[in-house]
């Protein structure tokens, strides 16, 4: 915070926006990320709040670059992960952008996932596995809650990779466009690296992995261009997704570096993520060095580039006009007249309103987190400490052995239901209709092998509740 304050700038807000909803955090990522690994954190509704959303990792307009979010629990929260607006993006048909991937839910309360309508993260929920003869997609390795909704996706169309036999890894209450393909193991391996965890020695190797990787991508896009493939696209992903990595690893390691830093190598490796991102970080050191019209050119050539859609492009630009402003200035002492210009920008959208907003905080503004959610499946319960929905449907025992009793209590103008029972292999063991909501429902499980089991209570085609069995045979 700087020493003087030229004024203090506090954004309005209207009734509809969604600031005005309080919310709890875990941690939030939002406007233009290069590349990140969230890994290794429990997330857990320990105090409880009374009608506040509690979310584990929110994610807004991060940008195209591959990142990932992985082994992490979540526990008792309204909400695991969140995405609001573009957390991925396509050249050439090449899966890149926001993955999950070994992450565990427990007793989430109304969904693990949650895309919001118009958001997007990686096309292909799995990653690439190279073999000697091919690349495949093994299975992103995350554990559901089966409380509620398990993956909800009012966004853009994905693919998402699960292991059939893995433990609670199969997403079965699904919202919007999720396309479900079974896939290879993923072992979950721990790799957390929090640099600089890697020696110079590895840093090279790194550094020729990815001019190795590089050479054979632009390679292969030339033969896809000509025939195009499923193969040879998933071999492209394999490329872009590995230099991802290299790049950032170096790039990070470059930061760190206290006794040999070169802005150059920093420089050179940022423009080597090949990303909008990285991009518009190059864009930004340049104008802070007093490059102008370098940092100007890079957003134009980051136009055609990454073949950037209309809004996108209508976005550079703005973030351009912010640029303009502040030529020949430092973000650190800007005088009021600028500030003043700067304020009557705040209506922007995407990477420009990040920018924007990132500047005038220096000068005392207060932004607070715009989340959007959609309305949870059943209202949450003012019913106190960690309490914050409704659960009207109880199996007991569980786990269990012979006999399931389902018990209900639902809400007075619900007159009967449906219930699904499914094997982990997502195969129906026992469906019964039009049961009288103001009694239970009896499961004799003599014919069904121990293991565990998934069920549904649907009333009028809509998934009220959902959960899990374990029957110890």
């Amino acid at each position: 915070m700087l020493g003087k304050i030229p004024y203090n700038y506090v954004p309005s807000t209207d009734p509809g926006d969604p600031v005005e909803t309080p919310k709890q955090f875990g941690i939030v990522f939002e406007n233009d990320i290069a590349g990140f690994t969230c890994q290794e954190n429990t997330f857990m509704n320990k105090y409880g709040a009374e009608d506040v959303p509690t979310i584990g990792t929110f994610c807004k307009n991060t940008g195209s670059s591959n990142k990932i979010i992985r082994r992490n629990t979540y526990q008792s929260l309204n909400y695991g992960n969140v995405v609001n607006e573009s957390n991925a993006g396509q050249v050439g048909n090449i899966p890149r952008g926001l993955y999950f991937d070994c992450n565990v839910n427990q007793n989430v309360v109304d969904k693990d996932y949650l895309v919001s309508a118009g958001g997007e993260i990686r096309a292909a929920q799995g990653l690439e596995v190279s073999s000697q003869t091919d690349v495949n997609y093994n299975a992103a390795g995350n554990q559901f809650s089966y409380t509620n909704v398990d993956f909800s996706n009012l966004g853009t169309t994905i693919q998402y990779y699960y292991d059939e036999n893995g433990e609670s890894e199969e997403p079965i209450t699904l919202e919007g466009d999720v396309i479900k393909l079974g896939a290879e193991t993923n072992l979950c391996v721990q790799d957390f690296c929090a640099p600089p965890c890697k020696s110079k020695e590895e840093i090279i190797l790194i550094k020729n992995d990815f001019f190795e990787k590089r050479a054979a991508f632009q390679s292969l896009k030339t033969t896809y261009a000509l025939e195009p493939t499923e193969s040879k696209l998933r071999n492209l992903a394999y490329y872009q997704r590995t230099m991802d990595e290299d790049a950032y690893m170096v790039v990070i390691h470059t930061l760190y570096d206290t006794t040999e830093f070169s802005a150059d190598t920093l420089h050179t490796w940022i423009g080597h993520l090949g990303s909008v991102e990285g991009d518009v970080w190059l864009s930004d050191e340049r104008q802070m060095l007093g490059n102008y019209l370098t940092a100007q050119t890079l957003l134009d050539e980051a136009i055609g580039k990454y073949e950037l859609d209309s809004e996108k492009s209508a976005d550079l630009e703005n973030y351009k006009s912010i640029g303009a402003l502040l030529e020949g200035k430092s973000i650190y002492d800007l005088d009021k007249v600028t500030l003043h210009k700067l304020e009557s920008l705040t209506d922007l959208k995407g990477s420009a309103q990040g920018r924007l907003e990132n500047i005038l905080t220096l000068y005392g503004a207060h932004f607070p987190v715009a989340c959007v959610l959609e309305p949870a499946t059943e209202p949450r319960a003012k019913t106190g400490h960690n309490q914050v929905s409704k659960k009207w449907v109880t199996a007991l025992p569980n786990p269990a052995s012979d006999v399931v009793q389902f018990l209900f209590e639902p809400a007075d103008e619900i007159d009967q239901v449906s219930v699904l029972i499914t094997d982990i292999n997502a195969r129906v063991v026992k469906a019964v209709t039009n049961v009288s909501a103001k009694g239970g429902f009896t499961w004799q499980t003599d014919t069904c092998p121990g293991g565990m089991y998934f069920y549904q209570v649907i009333v009028q085609g809509v998934v009220k509740q959902s959960g899990k069995i374990v029957l110890n045979k």
